[in-house]
């Protein structure tokens, strides 16, 4: 007989205690039965660039490694697609709480009346299919949209500055206003309104990351993501997030992997064709620094893979053992990503292979 987890999940954004208002913000939470429960989780991008290679084998195997990993949750990121009914089938039987995008991510959408109609019927089609499973636990209208939107319109973030140069758009302020606004329209309104007629137990954010402010990072309310990408960002230890959906250190996959796309003379970290399998544009360089900050770089390749996997590891380990000591001001931590599509450096903790790295122990 198979036994089903059932879930009675509770509003996932509530007050703190009064007397932790005015110094942790507010909660951001899952609550299950009536409990509060702390998130340790991954992110799930596509399972494969090919789609048809999807099947249920893999699915079921990748969802017991989290679960074996010690894991309570999945995110169905927002870049990614709604996946087959035996996704969720196998989420409810693990007893895996999902975290759902919506699947819109990181750039804006136009608001025009048959966009907004085809955006009714997809989600109408998907969330009538999802509904119903144990395991759904929060649907977010987006990934990352408006920390998007805040890039090409900010005046005064530096960084932000710098990438608007770079990618030479910086909006007017006509061109910030409408955008916002059909951001707005979109994901405060029309998805909000038509989630409340389709699955009104279920819990709804407009975004990941976001809070009760639209285009604003407020690190004591809401959900956060962060990365350690430059030399001069802070330390994860210095943040006291509420709920962190997004956080991650990229590692080479292993070398039973690597020589899947490389020959002998391809194998080191600077050739052309490690290049093409990294899509980060700074992703070797921000390696090779926290590498050397902790290890004597390895002139071997094969230890050179070995220690980027125990260094993503240990920054793992050295978060989520923060996030955990600080529980009840922290609910949450879902690593950026669980899995890859291709053989790839990257985040991931299984390879497009299966195979763990060491963030995964």
């Amino acid at each position: 007989m198979t036994t089903y987890w059932r879930y009675i999940l509770d509003a996932v954004v509530s007050d703190v205690e009064p007397g932790y208002v005015e110094d942790w913000g507010k909660s951001y939470e899952f609550v299950i039965n009536g409990k509060a429960i702390f998130i340790r989780g991954s992110n799930l991008i596509i399972e494969d660039s090919v789609v048809t290679r999807y099947s249920p084998r893999r699915t079921e195997k990748m969802l017991k490694d989290c679960v074996e990993a010690n894991f309570n949750c999945v995110r169905v990121w927002g870049g990614s697609l709604y996946h087959y009914d035996y996704f969720y089938e196998t989420c409810d039987k693990l007893g895996l709480v999902v975290y759902h995008d919506l699947m819109f991510a990181c750039h804006a959408y136009p608001i025009y009346e048959g966009f907004v109609e085809s955006v009714k019927e997809e989600i109408r089609d998907n969330v009538k299919r999802i509904r119903h499973h144990a395991c759904l636990g929060l649907w977010s209208g987006n990934n990352e949209i408006e920390i998007i939107i805040e890039m090409f319109t900010s005046k005064t973030e530096p960084m932000f500055q710098i990438i608007q140069e770079y990618f030479n758009c910086k909006l007017d302020a006509a061109g910030e206003d409408l955008v916002k606004e059909e951001y707005k329209k979109l994901f405060a309104e029309v998805i909000p309104e038509l989630l409340k007629e389709l699955d009104p137990q279920t819990s709804y954010v407009r975004n990941s990351p976001s809070n009760d402010e639209f285009f604003e990072r407020i690190e004591n309310r809401g959900d956060s993501h962060y990365y350690l990408v430059f030399d001069n960002m802070t330390s994860y230890i210095e943040h006291y997030y509420r709920f962190v959906s997004e956080m991650g250190f990229q590692s080479y996959p292993s070398m039973k992997t690597i020589e899947t796309f490389t020959l002998p003379e391809d194998r080191r970290p600077d050739s052309p064709i490690m290049y093409k399998h990294q899509k980060s544009g700074n992703g070797n360089q921000a390696i090779e620094t926290y590498m050397g900050r902790d290890f004597n770089i390895p002139k071997d390749f094969g230890l050179y893979i070995y220690a980027s996997q125990i260094l993503a590891g240990e920054i793992l380990k050295y978060t989520a053992e923060h996030m955990r000591r600080n529980r009840g001001r922290c609910m949450g931590m879902i690593s950026w990503q669980l899995n890859d599509c291709w053989p790839v450096v990257s985040w991931a903790g299984i390879d497009y292979f299966g195979r763990w790295k060491a963030q995964m122990y």
